[in-house]
């Protein structure tokens, strides 16, 4: 597959054990069936095989976060009957190793990452448990190299400090009414940006700014909220669609926004000093991913309350409330063999059922989240309508989002140029990137 990527460019900060995964026999009440094997006509026997998780957040002693609710308790119940525990070693990983990567990671060669198409029949990622989108990204041809299971991780929101908002003379209720009646939109986003911006002293510097943002965030879903896009895939091909005008008018609306409301970033400061401007008040909106809200994540312990809403919606005829899917993305490595491939894979899928007694449960995804944020609209609303709404970057197959974006065009605006004059001294870098991966096809 020629130079389609430059491998798995991960960093590994953590590891988790998924055990060793004994040869089952009996099935507790309400616990799925075991898998069959077609060769035998018996439940799969894995021998005591040790399958390793590898990820950048599992702890390497092989813990796990204690069980603060009744589901998480059921869960790890049912995963200690599936597996024996064992301490974490990171000698002893000699059976198989599956690799969760960020989603950032480009799509390695046939010989790096196992086909599923071709040498994981076992299992079906094209069922229900599994999401399309990421099945569907990380394609190259007809071959698809990457998974991830259940609905996509919510990535963009819009954060807003409650305080600051009503200070400004704007219910915050009112943003989640909006969202609730399709009136949440770019010109209403920007008359609330534009309303809490204040001179609170009167001296004529802006005390109070409209926001506070990672503006990699505010461009990606600006330009996925008015149905655009930078590179897509045609007829089997890569091609440009960063000069079409759903992207064009999208991205200018969010120049203009960064332009006139962002908070400019202090002298000296570090590279996310968005998050303790917006955390210390500084500033009453902030375009960033929702999992900054989690226990040890850079918003959390917040003051001042804050809510989320969905980025707003475009003007285009594809307009949406959606999110730039980001999940992390099972991989299995090449060189194993296609037997052993297969029984990792078909634990990895038990592994990842529905917990039993809470296969009916719809609700069930959002027990943790409650505890993460000052109110219910955020998960009941905002999650709610995002997690079904996921919006694939295709780019993200010709290398990492700083590459293809980042570097030479989204860290270039608004300071060397207009959109359009940015974009064209990117697009021949673009087409290297999108003739050299068509080629590897």
């Amino acid at each position: 597959m020629k130079n389609l990527s430059k491998m798995l460019a991960l960093v590994l900060a953590g590891l988790m054990l998924l055990a060793t995964v004994p040869a089952m026999a009996e099935v507790p009440d309400g616990y799925p069936e075991l898998r069959i094997d077609p060769t035998t006509g018996a439940p799969y026997d894995f021998g005591g095989m040790e399958i390793w998780i590898y990820n950048w957040w599992s702890p390497a002693d092989g813990s796990r976060q204690e069980a603060n609710n009744t589901f998480t308790e059921d869960t790890y119940e049912y995963q200690d009957w599936l597996t024996e525990d064992e301490a974490a070693d990171t000698d002893a990983a000699d059976d198989g190793e599956i690799v969760e990567t960020e989603g950032e990671e480009d799509i390695s060669p046939a010989n790096w990452i196992i086909d599923y198409d071709a040498e994981l029949l076992a299992v079906d990622f094209t069922g229900e448990k599994y999401n399309q989108a990421t099945y569907e990204t990380f394609k190259v041809g007809d071959h698809h190299y990457g998974f991830s299971v259940g609905a996509a991780e919510v990535r963009q929101v819009v954060f807003f400090n409650k305080r600051l908002v009503e200070e400004a003379g704007i219910n915050p209720d009112s943003l989640y009414t909006m969202v609730e009646n399709d009136e949440w939109t770019w010109e209403a986003f920007e008359e609330c940006l534009a309303a809490c911006a204040q001179d609170t002293d009167n001296d004529g510097v802006v005390d109070i700014y409209g926001m506070a943002s990672n503006t990699t965030d505010v461009y990606l879903v600006a330009t996925a909220s008015n149905g655009g896009s930078f590179i897509d895939v045609e007829d089997g091909q890569f091609v440009i669609t960063a000069t079409e005008q759903n992207t064009i008018d999208a991205m200018n609306f969010a120049v203009d926004i960064v332009s006139k409301y962002q908070m400019p970033q202090p002298e000296g400061s570090e590279w996310n000093w968005f998050f303790p401007a917006f955390k210390s008040g500084m500033a009453a909106f902030h375009v960033g991913q929702a999992y900054e809200a989690n226990p040890g994540s850079d918003l959390y312990g917040m003051e001042d309350e804050f809510g989320i809403l969905p980025f707003p919606k475009g003007t285009s005829e594809d307009a949406q409330y959606c999110h730039v899917q980001s999940e992390n993305t099972v991989v299995i490595p090449g060189n194993i063999d296609r037997e052993t491939a297969n029984k990792m894979a078909i634990a990895y899928d038990m592994w990842r059922e529905d917990t039993p007694g809470y296969e009916d449960d719809e609700e069930g995804w959002k027990t943790d989240l409650y505890d993460r944020f000052y109110d219910d609209e955020s998960i009941d609303i905002t999650y709610a309508l995002l997690r079904e709404n996921p919006v694939a970057d295709t780019s993200i197959m010709l290398g990492s989002n700083n590459d293809v974006l980042g570097n030479g065009f989204f860290w270039n605006l608004p300071w060397a140029g207009t959109v359009a004059e940015v974009m064209e001294a990117k697009l021949p870098t673009w087409q290297a990137l999108v003739d050299d991966a068509n080629g590897a096809n």
